[in-house]
């Protein structure tokens, strides 16, 4: 009854009616084997004090090499990597208005209850901590203080070791360095800036090459128990901390690592370590020739080839690229709404440099928001055949990496358009959604010639 619960969000009505009892039995039936799972096996598969799972065991079978080679020296030895996020678990709104503050989030605008994961590199889940409150005494700063003070985190961790967030847990940042901590941390955009500089885009791109590892873990945890994606009814509120810590510990019992060495993460290694420390030199060239600007006498539609000599890249020369696939990924989303109802992919080629392709993105956050990129290509070598690029956007000087817009035209121009056509090509839905603004213009328009 317990796992149907919380693998199908079943409700204990309809466990009653399924194992033909009445809802009371199911009621002491989940409680009964919550209370035996938590006594032995909760307390073999997750925490600090694991028999199977000392910190020799931590270092040794759950970090990764393409971590240590990025943010250790090759002299430290018996460093680990923790990383750190909350995940948000949705509760109905409660009638008591104390508890109505004390779980609901400013940042989400709703009910909810937070767990901190704390995982290993392979996304071994070390420790789900909570469930904690969504307000502002509650953020994710000061729940980690009070883990690296006071709980057994602090009895687990030596100096030196490193712990991987995002900005959510900057307030944070001070206590875990005062206890030995180095903490890796995305960058912060500076006041009155538009754009992360290139070596902060090239610090936070290797950051979040690791820490993309507790995304998964979370998103791995709510679809296979489909009870923590919805919204947990009031009944169940006591029993959410004690729920996602049985969870975790299945997971980590019976489902494998989500993340392990494999061959091209050496690779891709060595494109971090040699452009770690490159400037955009095509961005200051970008600057100091105008070609910001999209003049048509200078920058010249492409016909709708779009550019007949931008080279081809295999899938696998675009990863290294983009350094993963969620780049590409969000490149097919853009291509999609870049297509002109003709299906044509319209990019610009400057006059008097051929070799270099511009194209113009509408932001999917924003209408009156466009980003415009530039690429340089060549003849060279695998990913050597791209020499350079840049997007105004707010992450696009980087050279670690790419962002997503500049993905989206290398995805275009090098792969996408030397496959075979789908067989099961997606169809946009937005025809199907009602537009106001363009009913009303086209009645004006009717009114207008009659």
């Amino acid at each position: 009854m317990l796992l149907m619960t919380l693998r199908l969000n079943l409700t204990q009505s309809l466990l009653a009616f399924l194992f033909r009892t009445e809802q009371p039995c199911v009621s002491d039936a989940i409680e009964s084997v919550c209370q035996a799972l938590e006594k032995e096996f909760v307390s073999d598969n997750l925490g600090y004090n694991q028999p199977n799972l000392t910190r020799d065991d931590a270092t040794r079978d759950h970090s990764r090499k393409l971590v240590n080679k990025l943010f250790c020296d090759a002299k430290e030895e018996d460093v680990m990597f923790l990383i750190a996020d909350g995940t948000y678990i949705y509760v109905q709104k409660p009638t008591d208005f104390a508890e109505q503050m004390k779980t609901f989030s400013m940042h989400k605008h709703r009910n909810l209850q937070k767990c901190i994961m704390i995982i290993l590199p392979s996304g071994y889940i070390l420790e789900a901590a909570g469930m904690y409150g969504a307000d502002g005494d509650n953020n994710d700063a000061k729940i980690m203080e009070h883990l690296i003070k006071y709980s057994p985190l602090r009895l687990f961790i030596r100096p030196r070791d490193r712990v991987i967030s995002d900005r959510g847990f900057r307030d944070g940042k001070a206590p875990m360095e005062e206890s030995g901590l180095i903490v890796l941390m995305l960058e912060f955009l500076a006041k009155n800036h538009k754009q992360f500089s290139t070596a902060e885009g090239n610090s936070s791109r290797k950051v979040k090459m690791v820490r993309w590892t507790v995304e998964a873990v979370n998103g791995r945890l709510k679809n296979v128990f489909r009870f923590f994606e919805a919204v947990v009814p009031g009944s169940y509120k006591s029993k959410i901390g004690r729920f996602i810590r049985i969870a975790c510990a299945i997971l980590n019992k019976y489902y494998g690592p989500i993340m392990k060495d494999k061959d091209h993460h050496e690779r891709l290694e060595e494109v971090v370590t040699e452009r770690a420390d490159w400037s955009n030199g095509f961005q200051q060239e970008i600057s100091d020739k105008g070609w910001s600007r999209l003049t048509p006498s200078v920058w010249l539609k492409a016909s709708p080839e779009s550019a007949p000599d931008f080279p081809q890249l295999s899938w696998k020369e675009l990863e290294d690229v983009t350094l993963g696939v969620y780049q590409l990924k969000m490149g097919e989303l853009y291509n999609r709404q870049h297509m002109n109802e003709d299906g044509h992919y319209v990019t610009y080629v400057h006059k008097d440099a051929p070799d270099v392709v511009r194209a113009r993105l509408q932001s999917r956050y924003s209408k009156s928001s466009k980003h415009d990129l530039w690429i340089r290509y060549t003849n060279g070598d695998g990913i050597a055949k791209i020499g350079a690029y840049y997007c105004d956007c707010k992450c696009g000087a980087r050279v670690v990496g790419c962002c997503s817009h500049i993905a989206s035209v290398l995805r275009y121009l090098s792969y996408d358009r030397h496959q075979p056509p789908s067989q099961k090509s997606r169809r946009s839905r937005t025809s199907l959604i009602m537009d106001a603004a363009k009913l009303l213009k086209g009645l004006d328009t009717t009114d207008e010639n009659n």
